[in-house]
Order: C-alpha cells, then sequence, then structure tokens
C-alpha cells in the first residue's frame, strides 16, 4: 500500500524525536494532564504518520487531508481496531482552510 516504504525507520526516527521534544520542555507533557492527549495529523494522506507515530503517544488523532482519495485510503491503511472509539477523526480539507473548519471541544497537543 502507499505509504508503508519506509515506514517503519520513520517511525523509530519520529517517535524518537517527539519523545525528545516531550522531554524538552514541561509545557508539552503537563499541557493536557486529567483529559486523553490529542494529535493533529495535517497533511496526512494514507494516515503513515498517524499509525507509526502519533497514535502510539496520544489517545486521539484528527486526521486532516486534502485529498479525497487519500482520505478514504487513510481508513482502511489505520484500520477500523486502530481508530476504534473514536481515536481516529478523518477529515478532508485544504490547509488554507482549517481556519474554516468547526472548533473541537479542547486544543490539540501537537500538531504534525
Amino acid at each position: 500500500m502507499v505509504g508503508d516504504e519506509g515506514a517503519e525507520e520513520d517511525g523509530v526516527e519520529g517517535l524518537a524525536f517527539l519523545d525528545r521534544l516531550l522531554a524538552s520542555d514541561a509545557n508539552f507533557s503537563n499541557h493536557s494532564k486529567g483529559r486523553t492527549q490529542k494529535a493533529m495529523d495535517v497533511g496526512a494522506g494514507v494516515g503513515r504518520v498517524t499509525k507509526t507515530i502519533l497514535l502510539k503517544r496520544y489517545g486521539q488523532v484528527r486526521l486532516v487531508e486534502g485529498d479525497a482519495a487519500l482520505s478514504k485510503r487513510s481508513r482502511t491503511y489505520l484500520g477500523k481496531k486502530r481508530c476504534a472509539n473514536g481515536r481516529c477523526t478523518f477529515t478532508c480539507a485544504m490547509l488554507q482552510n482549517l481556519q474554516n473548519l468547526p472548533p473541537d471541544e479542547e486544543s490539540y497537543d501537537v500538531v504534525w
């Protein structure tokens, strides 16, 4: 499937980067105490970053992709089990239109 080439290596490096970032600033790790941590994957494609990095560190991920076909493929790529119980939400929108999306009740802990 599109997005699998190099995913494992990129995931390891991405997790290491994110962990260094979280460890370097107490605001990142303390910001969401008492609630589910949320991430947004902008330009998500098929969801490779969500699968290999974000779902390993965050309870909920919103995938934003401008291409409807890729957004649809991300649902298949991630699978129902991985995205069960509202762990993943999918939004088809162009980056310049993100400001027009209905706001979430909570902010995001990280935008990738």
